[in-house]
């Protein structure tokens, strides 16, 4: 069970996200996410309240990132 939230710990959660220039899946940036946080904290209650969750938020981008070695050995 999931312990309810309010729209302050949603603001506060957005607030406390890196500010990077990229985009995730859905195209909104980090700054556009702090812009809209009413919006998406009363949605991500109601999510939480009423369930299930959406199948478009499960998405990702999932970008492979080489950190040393022979780029050749996987």
């Amino acid at each position: 069970m999931l312990i309810p939230t309010d729209v302050s710990e949603v603001r506060e959660t957005i607030s406390s996200l890196k500010s990077i220039s990229s985009f995730g899946i859905d195209e909104i940036s980090v700054a556009g996410t702090s812009m809209l946080s009413a919006p998406i904290a009363h949605w991500v209650i109601l999510i939480f309240k009423e369930g299930p969750f959406p199948d478009q938020m499960k998405a990702a981008i999932v970008i492979p990132l080489h950190k040393g070695n022979d780029i050749k050995i996987i």
